[in-house]
């Protein structure tokens, strides 16, 4: 397989009623299937899934490789295990219940090419069933262009030019080689450790507003009985506190403290709140003050961020207030924060 052919990645595990179609979305590319090295990984897969992507490997021998994991290791596991296999000049992640657009690849590879893009970012659209629009041709997508040496720092702090959302980006092997940046394994919300580092490294970005991905919702699925569970919730802090543990060991953290320090308050902190928020999960005291614990040791001087009063962020970071009350007891603080997370919910 040549190094200048897209390397798609795709988790697998337990979607044999559903992987078939994702893998036609993508052989079905517009690019052409001599442009695609598709790495299926099997996360140990309990039902006829195998078959199904054995089948498929066997119709696609040039173009289809199939890894099969002995234990299952959750999606972080699986595209790490498959980055390890990839050799495109390109790399794309896909999940194997949801679908892309004939022309998804062919539209970015457009883009990176002409401009010269570490990574070209785009829209998801959710849907329940696969949806009628994804065969109809797109000639061409509106982007805009952000020139990361000259407005990092500004680039940073919004989180709708380069979000945190692996699918829905076209990465240069490159850029990925240069941040040797890997997925937390083993756990909920495994993505940031792999995508927010990219942004220190990332020279130029293309952002489209087109919508090139198709995540297959399902209110009764597996995966979301999974986010709904409060274990899920303690993944998401680890991850963000092992995010923000290698970026204060990076060579960035001199320049981007501040930056970086305010990430840490959102991802750890703030959106914590959120998460739970939407989840109808309440905020057990126990915690609460583990997060304040962990925020206060990592940034005892959070209050003095430049960024925590700004228009936009300000409001956000009310919860911050939640922090003076740690020394209520479980029952009042539990309710402080209760009557905060209320709020979130109307929003």
């Amino acid at each position: 397989m040549g190094d200048d052919r897209i390397s798609v990645i795709v988790p697998c595990y337990n979607v044999e009623n559903m992987v078939g179609e994702c893998l036609e979305s993508i052989i079905g590319q517009s690019i052409g299937l001599s442009h695609l090295e598709i790495i299926l990984v099997d996360d140990a897969s309990t039902d006829g899934t195998v078959q199904i992507l054995k089948e498929y490997e066997k119709r696609y021998p040039d173009n289809i490789m199939l890894i099969l994991c002995d234990e299952n290791g959750r999606q972080g596991t699986a595209r790490n295990i498959g980055l390890s296999y990839a050799t495109g000049e390109y790399i794309s992640f896909v999940d194997s219940d949801d679908w892309i657009h004939k022309d998804m690849y062919k539209v970015l590879v457009d883009i990176m090419e002409k401009n010269d893009c570490d990574i070209v970012q785009f829209r998801y659209r959710e849907t329940m069933h696969k949806p009628d629009d994804f065969t109809m041709s797109i000639q061409s997508v509106d982007y805009k262009l952000y020139d990361y040496a000259s407005g990092r720092k500004e680039f940073l702090l919004n989180s709708c030019i380069l979000n945190e959302s692996c699918t829905t980006k076209l990465y240069r092997r490159s850029l990925l080689d240069r941040a040797k940046v890997k997925y937390a394994e083993k756990v909920a919300y495994e993505e940031p450790l792999f995508t927010y580092p990219l942004k220190f490294y990332v020279n130029r970005a293309a952002v489209t507003e087109a919508q090139l991905y198709y995540y297959r919702y399902n209110e009764n699925g597996t995966m979301i009985s999974y986010m709904n569970n409060p274990s899920t919730m303690v993944q998401h802090l680890q991850v963000q506190l092992d995010v923000y543990i290698r970026m204060m060991n990076s060579e960035f953290m001199k320049d981007y403290r501040d930056e970086i320090d305010l990430y840490f308050i959102h991802s750890f902190y703030a959106e914590t709140f959120y998460f739970m928020a939407v989840r109808n999960m309440p905020m057990m005291p126990v915690m609460l003050r583990y997060m304040i614990k962990v925020l206060v040791q990592y940034l005892p001087d959070y209050r003095s961020n430049p960024y925590i009063n700004m228009p936009g962020i300000a409001h956000e970071m009310e919860c911050l207030k939640l922090i003076d009350m740690a020394g209520l007891s479980d029952e009042k603080l539990g309710t402080a924060a209760a009557e905060y997370m209320s709020g979130l919910k109307e929003e």
